[in-house]
């Protein structure tokens, strides 16, 4: 067998073992509700920028709305901003400018 059969095979079983473990966590009923985080976001009460990419494959932009929404943080104090990109490549310039103005408006000007 060679090297390649044997990956493909131990990827094969690596792959059968979690959809078992998977299947098995799924049966339990010992993880409890409030580990989950909808039940810590209405705590959080501070100031939030959320700086999102539309084309995020780990949180589409329903599910950063939900997000959102589910913060304590009053709204006003809350922004979102939806940047034309995916997950991790967000434009750099663009987001460095959302933070130091999202900073100067709850921070104060960093000049005296």
């Amino acid at each position: 067998m060679s090297s390649a059969e044997r990956f493909r095979l131990r990827m094969r079983h690596w792959r059968a073992e979690l959809g078992r473990t998977i299947d098995y966590l799924a049966t339990r009923d010992d993880l409890p509700e409030s580990e989950q985080e909808y039940n810590y976001l209405p705590r959080i009460t501070q100031p939030v920028l959320m700086l999102n990419g539309r084309y995020d494959i780990d949180a589409t932009p329903a599910a950063q709305q939900a997000l959102s929404e589910l913060l304590g943080t009053p709204a006003d104090q809350k922004k979102k901003v939806l940047f034309e990109a995916g997950h991790g490549n967000l434009p750099r310039f663009q987001v460095e400018k959302e933070t130091l103005d999202w900073f100067e408006r709850h921070l104060g000007s960093a000049t005296p």
